[in-house]
């Protein structure tokens, strides 16, 4: 299917993506890692000190015969036998016993087997024999006996009938500091396994993540265009924090105790003066865009607003995008297509129990559209809320009934507008496929998913719908992205400096104000100077 959720691919580009994103706590993770690795080699490691001493399997007879290379391999077979007899229970329980009767000890031959190993070095007749203790002094006693024994016993030994000998050629010394633990290599790798830990949880986090945070998700999974992108809108004094608590828990921040709200906050929330100027410019942009979708012989368009589950927002933006176009001039008429769960009225503030969609679609308002029509309070915006919950929405909605409504409608209107149910959680948008120009789908930044989205634009293309493009809602500052949630408004923010004018036609008040104000202070300056 043309609109189908794509699978992410692992590339190069997403893992320096993945990297780029969560640098600052890559670096952290780094940080704790090399902490960590600090304070377990600083206070909790055992440090071991370690003695070592060389023997070596010399010929004394004919020096020629020493540069023969059969003899090199047999003295070399000679050094590994050597090593395994040192490394015998025979052996170790003569250094056992000889420490322990010099320095008054009472080592066990299992632990003399724990500390000491001899090996035979490769490609020569080297025996190197290494002690290691957690007591420095201890391991030097013990290489000092195995020195003694060891040179005695194995040029005692009969078990090679050739003319060899065995010589210390290295004493093993008091290890004055710690072999173990390094302080910079552990360093080195607690801050390395913890930098490669949280990049592996960081990257599965994002590639099993399905929740839409923006444009680049959007371009990413699907082919359709994005018509708008709105910003976050807070309240004066709210934080984003606090309305993302809100939002997700229904309740206050910090209070546990208070039961879940189904109701919303529909305060300040349509077009104004005093709305943000990115707010304003951001409707404009998705007004235009919706303008330029359709065709110059469309008399009316007529756009269904929908989402894939509640809380996408797609509500507010009908209802602010009919004042929008309302505020160009245009007649609009926006009509609560939502007869679950209305909430148009609490937008307007109109009352609820007025006659709407439900009344003149079963004939209860009669032939009169006066009856079923509310006014907004807006210049060119007409409502029609929902009215009277019916048992039957959805029958409603795809009756020959409602079709002929919304041609009848478009006579007199340049802009319907239909808030309609989620498509997730209903299939009432679906059926008026027919009847609207195009749908436009609203998401939400950080809420909305990519397999709900999916599964939504799949029920609508089925029912061979026109979709028209997304509208991404309540962005965090600088833009889409999943880690950018602090900062300006993105694009909108270079504009801020205009917003005040866009309000002068509005208000002619607003701009003497301005430049009376303007003209007090430079009259200031001169005075000054």
């Amino acid at each position: 299917m043309e609109n189908q959720a794509k699978t992410k691919e692992l590339s190069l580009g997403i893992l320096w993506k993945v990297f780029r994103a969560r640098i600052l706590w890559l670096v952290l993770a780094l940080v704790i890692g090399m902490g960590g690795a600090f304070c377990y080699t600083q206070f909790v490691a055992v440090p071991s000190y370690s003695s070592s001493a060389k023997l070596m399997v010399q010929n004394l007879g004919d020096s020629e015969a020493t540069m023969q290379s059969a003899y090199l391999q047999g003295a070399e077979r000679i050094a590994q036998g050597y090593a395994e007899k040192l490394n015998g229970n025979v052996f170790l329980e003569q250094v056992a016993e000889a420490y322990n009767k010099e320095y008054g000890k009472n080592l066990t031959f299992g632990e003399v087997r724990s500390k000491m190993t001899a090996t035979a070095q490769e490609e020569s007749s080297v025996i190197r024999v290494t002690v290691v203790s957690t007591d420095p002094k201890e391991a030097y006693d013990l290489i000092q006996t195995v020195e003694k024994l060891a040179v005695v016993g194995l040029n005692d030994s009969e078990i090679y009938e050739v003319n060899l000998r065995v010589s210390l050629i290295d004493r093993g010394l008091l290890d004055k500091a710690p072999d173990s633990p390094n302080l910079a290599m552990n360093l080195l790798l607690g801050g390395a396994a913890a930098f490669l830990i949280a990049y592996v949880v960081f990257f599965l986090i994002y590639m099993l993540d399905r929740t839409v945070y923006g444009e680049d998700e959007i371009k990413e999974q699907f082919n359709l265009p994005i018509v708008g992108q709105i910003p976050e809108w807070l309240n004066e004094g709210e934080s984003a924090q606090r309305k993302l608590r809100k939002r997700i828990l229904g309740r206050k921040a910090g209070d546990a105790k208070e039961p879940r709200r189904t109701s919303r906050d529909y305060k300040d929330r349509l077009l104004s003066k005093d709305t943000p100027f990115w707010i304003t410019e951001a409707f404009k942009t998705l007004r235009t865009n919706l303008a330029y979708a359709t065709t110059g012989d469309t008399k009316c368009p007529i756009f269904g607003i929908t989402s894939d589950f509640t809380s996408a927002g797609k509500s507010l933006i009908a209802a602010n995008l009919a004042v929008s176009f309302a505020q160009l001039g245009k007649k609009v008429l926006l009509i609560d297509g939502d007869m679950r769960c209305p909430v148009q009225h609490l937008v307007f503030g109109v009352d609820k129990k007025q006659y709407g969609l439900s009344e003149a679609l079963t004939g209860a308002a009669g032939d009169e559209s006066d009856r079923y029509l509310t006014a907004s309070g807006y210049d060119g915006l007409d409502l029609m809320v929902c009215g009277h919950i019916p048992p039957n929405p959805c029958e409603l909605l795809a009756s020959e009934r409602m079709k002929r409504l919304l041609g009848e409608l478009a006579v007199n209107y340049d802009y319907i507008l239909v808030d309609l149910p989620p498509i997730c959680a209903t299939t009432d948008a679906g059926v008026l496929a027919n009847s609207l120009t195009g749908y436009i789908f609203a998401v939400r930044a950080g809420y909305s998913n990519l397999n709900a989205v999916s599964n939504s634009l799949e029920t609508l293309q089925a029912m061979h719908a026109n979709l028209v493009g997304f509208v991404i809602n309540a962005i965090p500052p600088k833009g889409g992205s999943r880690y950018a949630y602090k900062g300006s408004y993105g694009k909108y923010g270079a504009y801020s400096r205009y917003g005040r004018y866009a309000y002068y036609a509005l208000d002619p008040a607003a701009e003497h104000a301005d430049k009376e104000m303007a003209e007090g202070e430079e009259e200031k300056s001169r005075q000054v100077q």
